[in-house]
């Protein structure tokens, strides 16, 4: 079932966010990937999209008060949505990917629900079928089509949203010039099925002002993740353990050469060809320069990240984590920086 994550600090949270892109402005803020290519965004480019996605909220009727459902991955779409939402004072009510046509339609038939933001063609239809059979409420689709044209008649794309209202002007007199700082990049690769993973995430990246990294599709995730190779990672329990037994799945069998180094690199063996087949692992998995996961209380460390070197941090600590200064926060050379979205 959906479920809304109220904060006491959304109140604030638009004071924080301007606060936070005007003492970074011209700092890293968003990496993500744009059809293959690595793309950063900086806190000043940042600012300007949420404003403008909140001007379009506003001219749709969201604002204070409001609720609005989200459906989808964590993209950089969708993350700079729901900051859009929280900006404008409205609350997010996260949809599970699992969600079936009668939980979208319970959704829909809430008269506190004032939109609906969907991820995908297949899944925009169906809330399109909920808001036939329950009542009508407007319909954000947060993925770029070729033409940019809705998938049906009716439905708002982003790029459309951005248009449609006049921004609220958060982002004047910014200043844009970019700075060199060396920041620690956090990872976040997860959905709205995490349900209240939106919040946590914005909280954390608005409070720290660190560079937040996003897969393209959670499909490619280890594969970006082994690209950015970040320094924390915020995971779901869920997604933890996913992870772990996707890895687990992969590791060769113990009868053979290969199977044996990894069996004593995960027991903590010291020897040096234990420590290397560690340090390969880590490499392997995107894991070559993670200080720590960041995850819920109630979360269970799973054996094989703490057997890698990892430590956990509670998500119920303060969000502002000081971490070791690294030489190169991210891959440079593979990263183009860009303006953001218009």
């Amino acid at each position: 079932m959906p479920t809304s994550h109220a904060l006491s600090q959304d109140i604030s949270f638009l004071d924080r966010l301007i606060a936070t892109a005007r003492r970074n402005a011209g700092q890293p803020a968003l990496l993500h990937k744009r059809r293959g290519v690595w793309v950063v965004r900086r806190w000043a480019d940042v600012l300007e999209e949420i404003d403008r996605l909140a001007g379009g909220l506003r001219h749709l009727g969201v604002g204070e008060g409001s609720r609005v459902a989200v459906d989808g991955e964590i993209t950089a779409r969708l993350l700079l949505s729901a900051a859009a939402i929280r900006a404008v004072g409205a609350e997010i009510v996260s949809v599970p990917l699992s969600a079936s046509p009668e939980e979208l339609d319970r959704v829909v038939a809430d008269p506190t629900i004032g939109l609906v933001i969907g991820q995908g063609r297949e899944t925009v239809e169906e809330w399109s079928e909920a808001t036939r059979n329950r009542r009508d409420v407007p319909i954000v689709f947060d993925h770029a089509t070729p033409d940019s044209q809705p998938p049906r008649h009716g439905i708002v794309t982003l790029p459309l949203l951005k248009m449609l209202g006049r921004p609220f002007g958060w982002a004047k007199s910014v200043d844009r010039k970019p700075t060199d700082a060396k920041l620690p990049v956090t990872w976040v690769e997860e959905s709205t099925e995490w349900a209240d993973g939106l919040e946590i995430v914005l909280d954390h990246w608005v409070s720290s002002g660190e560079p937040l990294a996003l897969p393209e599709l959670l499909a490619a995730a280890a594969r970006d993740r082994r690209e950015i190779a970040p320094q924390r990672w915020i995971a779901s329990a869920a997604r933890l353990q996913q992870n772990e037994a996707a890895i687990r799945e992969r590791l060769p069998d113990r009868k053979s050469l290969s199977g044996w180094l990894v069996g004593g690199a995960l027991t903590g063996a010291t020897a040096p060809w234990f420590a290397l087949t560690r340090a390969l692992l880590r490499n392997r998995l995107g894991f070559r320069r993670l200080i720590a996961i960041t995850a819920p209380a109630e979360t269970s460390s799973p054996q094989l990240y703490g057997r890698l070197g990892l430590a956990f941090d509670n998500l119920g600590q303060p969000a502002r984590v000081v971490v070791r200064p690294q030489p190169k926060a991210y891959p440079r050379e593979r990263l183009v920086a860009v303006a953001a979205a218009r």
